[in-house]
């Protein structure tokens, strides 16, 4: 993967992810507004929500690459890399732990971005409504959602690197083509999940499960109902995972030596 040390690994997931939030936050705004109502957001709430999704993405991803760090050096023998499926089952893995930040921030975020207010009065409103189980509300489906989000930065990102390099080659440009092409593949697969779990967190009336709500949106309107914002995730994903995985790379540099494997050979 790198030459860093689990913490290197911790902290550059978390700096890279936190980061590119940044300039994507207002697509995530306009995907939220598009799963759960018909009108658009007003421009002064593009960037609602961008702290509690820094920092549940930030401390997601940082335990997400410390555990791909880890799973990839248990894995790999001999020096050789890890294969496809390998890859897969790995980025699948390591996406699921993080989870339980995600799914409580980010059901902040969602309500920050619907409704205003702060961050600790809608936090403060979902416990006094459902104690910790309103919390950490869809936690299963937010799972699922990232571990195909974290395919989308390792294995489906490492395997369309080498298919497009014999067609662009400079690493700069394969990372920024790979990174958009693997981050929109992501971002239309985890659209149910994600879908879902939106309209479930964004209303703390919805007292059923996600699996449940997924079952009477497609008796309702077919399966093409739980697709609702897969074009609107992917132009989201897309530039996220495009901006992380350059990061991720270009900042391998600039980290001090004890923050490197080399420092303790």
């Amino acid at each position: 993967m790198n030459n860093l040390t689990e913490l290197g690994n911790a902290i550059n997931g978390s700096f890279c992810l936190s980061a590119s939030l940044l300039a994507t936050q207002p697509f995530f705004t306009l995907k939220t507004f598009h799963m759960t109502q018909s009108q658009r957001p007003p421009f002064r709430r593009l960037w609602a929500g961008y702290m509690p999704n820094a920092v549940a993405g930030g401390l997601a991803e940082g335990v997400t690459f410390v555990t791909y760090k880890i799973g990839s050096d248990l894995l790999k023998k001999q020096g050789e890399e890890l294969s496809n499926h390998q890859n897969i089952a790995l980025s699948l893995a390591a996406g699921t732990i993080g989870a339980p930040i995600n799914a409580s921030f980010e059901q902040g975020m969602i309500r920050q971005q619907l409704y205003g207010n702060s961050l600790s009065y809608h936090m403060k409103a979902i416990y006094k409504a459902s104690s910790w189980k309103g919390i950490f509300k869809a936690t299963g489906f937010t799972a699922a959602r990232d571990g195909l989000f974290t395919c989308g930065i390792f294995a489906f990102n490492d395997y369309t690197q080498s298919l497009i390099k014999p067609i662009v080659a400079i690493p700069f440009w394969n990372n920024l083509t790979s990174g958009m092409i693997s981050g929109m593949v992501a971002g239309f697969f985890s659209t149910p999940f994600d879908l879902v779990k939106t309209i479930v967190q964004a209303d703390s009336k919805i007292d059923r499960t996600c699996t449940d709500i997924t079952k009477e949106m497609i008796k309702r309107k077919g399966i093409a109902s739980i697709f609702k914002g897969a074009v609107h995730r992917s132009l989201t994903i897309g530039p996220l995972i495009c901006l992380t995985s350059l990061l991720k790379e270009q900042t391998l540099d600039y980290f001090p030596e004890y923050l490197k494997t080399q420092h303790f050979e």
